[in-house]
């Protein structure tokens, strides 16, 4: 079995060291039981915690004090993996990593690896587990046929600011009128047709900045924001593995703005399927992406 149980930031980073567990899981042949999904298992119907709820509280922290006291012996520490900053070693796809998985009774996981040398293989089991309840992608799409008004393009936009103002010196965090200047441009790529947005973001945001563009907010949700832009045609945004996974999830082509730059064209844009070939959260660029 494998063991995810640390916590390691927010819902995409969760989201993306879940569906790396279940690509290790997957190829070792082994089970996955993730604990750091925590509160946000509750929001997809095959993650979701057992009732009674404080049945389950008592349970995950029986098994994390176990996993603490594991940690104290040599022959405990051999089945630790962190996967923080880790690349192709760690990947799903290499044959002597799995080979350690399946030689263990018990992995545990922690971390989450760099995501542009990792390989998960079988993608649409990943999004069928972590796909929301019905009723909330019913209500998403709804929403996202008024954002859209009879225009021929969506455009999901990921104004992250909030906690960016901090994040390594508010490297990322970008003004909302940068976002306006980006999105004026994005129209321009899509000559006779007609453009609109869905702005979502953990900051309000004064829609007056965004005129004379069709612009509609998300539903401000954490969830609902998420998969609402997985629902739009293009996502762009801030290094996040929140509009990330949002691309992911939706087989949508996404910008990401590692500098205050406006893209030049479409040829910017790219589908993250399996392989993610983006940049990490430090900064750095891979090779497919060196063009933005």
């Amino acid at each position: 079995m494998i063991v995810i149980f640390n916590h390691t930031g927010y819902l995409g980073n969760r989201l993306f060291l879940h569906a790396y567990g279940e690509a290790l899981a997957e190829a070792s042949g082994q089970k996955l039981y993730d604990f750091d999904l925590n509160t946000y298992a509750a929001l997809f119907p095959a993650t979701r915690p057992w009732e009674p709820r404080w049945l389950y509280r008592l349970f995950r922290k029986i098994v994390l004090q176990l996993i603490k006291l594991c940690r104290r012996f040599p022959a405990g520490r051999a089945c630790f993996v962190s996967a923080d900053g880790v690349g192709a070693d760690f990947s799903p796809g290499n044959p002597a990593f799995i080979a350690q998985i399946k030689s263990r009774s018990f992995t545990f996981l922690s971390g989450l690896p760099y995501l542009a040398e990792m390989t998960f293989p079988a993608p649409e089991a990943v999004r069928a587990k972590l796909t929301p309840d019905a009723g909330v992608l019913d209500q998403i799409r709804e929403q996202l046929a008024v954002a859209r008004g009879g225009a021929d393009i969506l455009i999901g936009v990921h104004i992250r600011q909030g906690n960016y103002a901090d994040y390594r010196d508010g490297i990322y965090y970008y003004s909302s009128d940068f976002y306006r200047q980006v999105m004026a441009a994005l129209v321009d790529f899509f000559p006779g047709r007609k453009v609109a947005f869905l702005i979502c973001s953990n900051e309000s945001q004064p829609l007056e900045i965004f005129a004379p563009l069709k612009i509609a907010l998300g539903p401000g949700t954490v969830l609902g924001d998420l998969y609402s832009l997985a629902g739009c045609d293009y996502v762009i945004g801030a290094p996040s593995t929140y509009s990330l996974w949002a691309a992911f999830y939706g087989r949508k082509p996404i910008h990401v703005l590692i500098k205050p730059q406006i893209p030049r064209s479409l040829d910017d844009f790219y589908l993250p399927d399996g392989r993610f070939e983006c940049i990490d959260l430090e900064g750095k660029l891979t090779s497919s992406a060196a063009h933005a």
